[in-house]
């Protein structure tokens, strides 16, 4: 109830229906509008619309308004909250592509129709929300003791359904309301607010631990919409019993690709997600005790289930996922297996084996700290109730509802009169870049190359930026990686440039900025340009963003070039060039000091068959900033640093060191570097390409650690000095499990490998000791860990070795690698080395030899010194002398000190004085990771759950205006 004053007006609301108290002439009534169906395919029966009145500015002559539309009386609801503007409901049966004109007036006797009005009952403890079909029976909140939402959920004779509360803390106030009741809906509110307050500040303004639930029943559905928030500490969840009072042996599913359960390694493919998969409910050999994550988008993954139902003999009981945009996941943590096997960082299905089936909704945030966007965690779906044999009709009928209602349609979309047909968000041909959306992209550049702007399709731009598609960053859920994101979006973006001229051109304009300001956030680092898949799919990226660019400057005023991280983005690739040709066709730098000699640099999926004269400079139209030769060493946030020595010469030093918690596509390379010098490939990462995708750890230049398992973990810089003499970099990569990995890349991705519990803390000093005296630059190593149990440790080293292999033990600590000379030795036992001679064919024949260095024993904390010299039985020049042991590396005349993280570099001879390397107060593990967007790789990226450090840095909410319709957007915005 409630009331408000519109000038000499006064009006009553009373759960959905509105009363004048006192007597206006009805100057603006009647109201005339025209509801259309713009859908091809389907119609809609009884579908809840909002009719675009403003309810407020209307005056009223009798007690009730009237809508007949084509001179039919409609059922009608008037909605109305404290602090926004009312709204008009009403019911429509439209079928493709009718229209009907509605007339909105004041009269006083006629009584509209009802599908059977929507009740709620107060029934003690409990509220009853019921319209003849249905009935869901909600627990009030109770103060003291966190009371689950729903009781039982009554059809068809049948109580199916329940829920579980879980929480470390009591609640202090509780509160329920009814916010609607009429012929066309009702709608409860439940909430809670919790004891101690919110001290971490992530959750809201006032500092409070929450939990609210706005449960929805519409007139003439089965199911019920659910909309919850709730910010808690990490273990807060309620839980839905979907077996309860049905007793099913198989859960029905919808999702975008399936697995063979029985295989955890076995590939997704995709899926009819017209029908729905049956699994048998019980524990199985890819999930565990889980059977997959509640979420609603489309991913390359078998693990996302947007339908869940429990398959009973006579009742089906479950969840759809639905109004994905309106989701905020935890903390932005959004998917992974980490966290489907704990199923506190998100929504999880899970049994027991012994008849229990259900899913549970987490409310913690698992954070700590405070940082930019909030902690709340908010999901929107809807819960049903069916008779088993109409179970195969609700993909369909949640279709409609969930992707393309057609109140969305009327009041989110532009589409004018436009025809539409509609793709299921789901499906993966309408959803997958890499199927025809790319394609779509081509053709229409092609057109704008010859002056031919596209043909208007509203349709095509409003669904592909709905929200509820593809997130597109939207409330902390990324989606697959961030090209996926620049390829979908791109569509929408160049079919947008049909409305210059069209009264839609600034609605356009500004939603084009919107979006390419986006997509550059998310994708690149501000200070660096570093991507969160760079190098090479920066270099996709910069395809798309300056293919496009000179179109949306030429016909809408905006220009992606001009954008800084725009800038930033080409000036990475140039930084981070190797002076080398694409590395398997040859062995020898060609010319660095130019464009058309340096190449990307070979880490994760890169591509670098060209070189940036062929690639880079024509494609950015952005040339270096300074010659090569006065590039220095630096920082790159977002991606690590490079280290250089006489840079643009054929004696050119180039060292990368990857220490950024920038993760994806599969590969295992935190605190992994890539080196080369004077002329020759020493330590790289060998260009695997897509497959095999090395996401083993042991196959990147690093520690790894147990046996053939990966840390995983997000690593980040927290150290980069340089000098005329020498550059330091210090990183870390920290991990609460080991995760058992094949011995060789398998290439295949989305494995659900097992891990087991061991803490595992990893820092890396990497050195670069440059050119003096009479030695060339060369490289060192310390890298110490901490477990929690004993480990065992290995020293990985990987070497391009074309013609053949080149590895010669010359002492215990010291191997010929031809032209390198490598030594390693450790803080404890002597190890032992072993080499592996491994061809890749991913990018061409690539031949390398893999040397590993062993420790000795498990232990729970080691230390190993590594020295690479560019010399060795292949080459002109003999390695100096080289000696290792706990507190001093000696590489001929230079003497490297070690005292825990102090470092200093001096000369036997006495040549220059001592020259401190590195002091531990020069550590920063807090040290900002790069002005960039969190993105939340899922589907194949599993490197544990990602930490709070991260989520502190790169959790801010940049995204576009929605609804691309002004009219209720307009409305709410006017009333603050």
């Amino acid at each position: 109830g409630g009331a408000v004053v519109i000038g000499k007006l006064k009006l009553r609301f009373d759960r959905g229906r509105i009363f004048p108290d006192s007597h206006v002439d009805p100057l603006m009534l009647p109201v005339t509008t025209v509801v259309r169906n713009p859908n091809r395919h389907d119609a809609y029966i009884n579908e809840l619309i909002r009719l675009q009145v403003s309810l407020d500015g209307l005056a009223y002559a009798s007690n009730t308004l009237s809508v007949h539309c084509n001179d039919t009386l409609m059922p009608s609801q008037v909605e109305s909250h404290d602090e926004k503007p009312s709204v008009l409901w009403i019911a429509v049966s439209l079928e493709p592509l009718q229209f009907t004109t509605c007339i909105i007036a004041s009269q006083q006797q006629l009584l509209a129709p009802s599908l059977s009005n929507v009740t709620v009952t107060d029934k003690g403890g409990q509220l009853e929300l019921a319209n003849g079909l249905i009935s869901y029976v909600l627990n009030k909140p109770t103060a003291q003791v966190a009371t689950p939402p729903l009781a039982y959920v009554s059809i068809n004779e049948h109580r199916v359904g329940s829920s579980l509360w879980s929480g470390p803390i009591r609640p202090v106030v509780n509160n329920t309301m009814i916010l609607a009741e009429g012929p066309l809906f009702a709608k409860v509110l439940l909430s809670y607010v919790f004891q101690n307050g919110d001290s971490s500040g992530t959750c809201n303004a006032e500092a409070q631990w929450f939990a609210n639930w706005t449960f929805e029943l519409r007139a003439g559905a089965r199911e019920a919409l659910i909309s919850e928030s709730g910010c808690l500490p990490y273990g807060s969840s309620w839980t839905l019993q979907l077996n309860k009072g049905i007793a099913a042996t198989h859960a029905a599913l919808q999702s975008s690709f399936a697995c063979d359960v029985t295989s955890p390694t076995a590939q997704p493919t995709s899926t009819n997600v017209s029908q729905l998969l049956q699994l048998p409910i019980k524990p199985s050999a890819r999930w565990g005790s889980t059977l997959g994550e509640f979420g609603y988008r489309w991913n390359q993954g078998c693990d996302t289930i947007s339908i869940g139902l429990a398959m009973g003999k006579e009742v089906g009981f479950g969840v759809a996922a639905a109004r994905g945009g309106q989701w905020t996941w935890a903390t932005g943590r959004g998917f992974g297996f980490y966290s489907l096997a704990s199923g506190q960082d998100f929504s999880t299905f899970r049994t027991d084996g012994q008849g229990m089936y259900n899913l549970q909704l987490p409310f913690g945030t698992g954070f700590v700290g405070k940082y930019s966007g909030g902690g709340a965690v908010t999901r929107v779906y809807f819960l049903l109730a069916r008779p088993s044999q109409e179970l195969s009709t609700v993909p369909y009928e949640m279709r409609l509802k969930t992707q393309v209602p057609l109140d969305k349609l009327l009041n989110e979309y532009i589409l004018d009169n436009a025809s539409c047909t509609f793709s299921d968000f789901l499906n993966d041909d309408a959803t997958n870049p890499t199927h025809t959306i790319r394609q779509v992209a081509r053709g229409i550049i092609s057109g704008l190359e010859k002056g031919q702007l596209p043909p208007l399709d509203l349709c095509t731009i409003s669904s592909m930026l709905d929200p509820d598609w593809y997130g597109l960053y939207r409330g902390g859920m990324s989606p697959e990686n961030n090209n996926f994101a620049t390829d979908f979006m791109r569509v929408p973006m160049l079919k947008s440039l049909a409305t210059v001229g069209t009264k839609h051109e600034k609605v356009f304009q500004k939603l084009i900025a919107e979006l390419a300001r986006m997509d550059l956030y998310y994708s690149v680092s501000n200070q660096s340009g570093a991507g969160a898949e760079s190098p090479g799919y920066t270099e996709h990226a910069l395809e798309s963003w300056m293919t496009d660019a000179p179109y949306y400057a030429k016909y809408l005023g905006f220009d992606t070039r001009k954008e800084s991280r725009y800038q930033a983005a080409v000036h990475f690739l140039y930084k981070t060039s190797q002076p080398f040709a694409y590395h398997f066709l040859s062995g020898n730098a060609s010319r660095p000091d130019l464009l058309s000699g340096r190449y990307l640099l070979p880490l994760g999926d890169t591509h670098p068959g060209i070189s940036l004269a062929d690639r880079v400079l024509p494609l950015s139209e952005v040339k270096p900033a300074e010659p090569f030769s006065s590039w220095p060493s630096e920082e790159l946030p977002g991606f690590g640093a490079v280290m250089r020595d006489k840079p643009g010469s054929l004696d050119e030093t180039f060292l990368s060191f990857k220490a950024s918690p920038s993760r994806g596509h599969n590969h295992g390379d935190a605190l992994s570097f890539h080196y080369c010098s004077y002329n020759t490939r020493h330590a790289v990462d060998l260009m695997f390409g897509y497959n095999p995708r090395p996401l083993q750890e042991s196959w990147h230049n690093r520690v790894s650690f147990g046996e053939s398992e990966n840390m995983d973990g997000y690593e980040r810089l927290e150290t980069f000095l340089s000098s005329k003499n020498a550059d330091v970099a210090v990183g870390s990569v920290a991990s609460p499990r080991l995760r058992k990995v094949p011995n060789n890349p398998p290439g295949i991705w989305n494995a659900a490998y097992a891990y087991r519990n061991v803490s595992v803390f990893y820092r890396r000093a990497l050195i670069l000791i440059k050119e003096h005296d009479n030695l060339k630059s060369y490289v060192v190593t310390v890298d110490r860990f901490n477990a929690s149990k004993p480990i065992n440790a290995t020293v990985n080293l990987l070497f391009n070795q074309q013609d053949e292999m080149v590895a010669k033990l010359v002492n215990r600590s010291i191997y010929d690698l031809g032209n390198t000379t490598v030594a390693v030795a450790t803080s404890g036992p002597p190890g032992s080395y072993t080499t592996l001679r491994f061809e890749n064919q991913s990018e061409g024949k690539e031949y390398a030899t893999i040397l590993r260095y062993h420790s000795s024993h498990p232990a729970r904390s080691g230390i190993f010194f590594s020295v690479l010299y560019p010399a060795g039985s292949k080459t002109s020049d003999v390695a100096p002398t080289i000696t290792l042991n706990e507190t001093t590396l000696s590489v001929g005349d230079d003497i490297i000190s070690i005292s825990g993280w102090d470092m200093s570099l001096s000369s036997k001879a006495g040549a220059h004085a001592a020259l401190s390397l590195l002091k531990p107060q020069q550590i920063e593990p807090n040290k900002q990771q790069g002005d960039v967007g969190l993105t939340v790789t899922d589907a194949g990226y599993d490197f544990g759950p990602i930490p709070d450090w991260v989520l502190a840095q790169r959790k801010v909410d940049v995204s576009y205006t929605w609804p691309l319709n002004t009219f209720f957007r307009d409305q709410t915005s006017q009333t603050g």
